[in-house]
């Protein structure tokens, strides 16, 4: 086994310190980006479908609510809320 000096083993662990840091900044850069576009995905989402807005309908003056979507609705199947009973 080779002697290895204090200078060689404090340059080995600056640099695996070094890569170790990098890969957690990587990996925390990632994250945020994915966390951030997906927020970002939900608002643009929720403004196209026109959420909170009414908008007319009808000659007499009828209105509809714009829908909001969540995440906990995305998925949801709807067609059981629009089934007639007829099975």
């Amino acid at each position: 086994m080779s002697h290895v000096s204090w200078r060689q083993r404090r340059a080995n662990r600056e640099l695996r310190n070094s890569i170790l840091m990098r890969l957690i900044d990587w990996v925390g850069q990632i994250t945020f980006a994915l966390i951030f576009a997906t927020f970002f995905a939900f608002v643009i989402l929720n403004w196209l479908s026109g959420c909170g807005e009414r908008f007319p309908t009808d000659s007499v003056g009828g209105y509809v609510q714009g829908e909001c979507i969540t995440p906990f609705n995305m998925y949801r199947d709807y067609r059981a809320d629009l089934s007639t009973g007829d099975k």
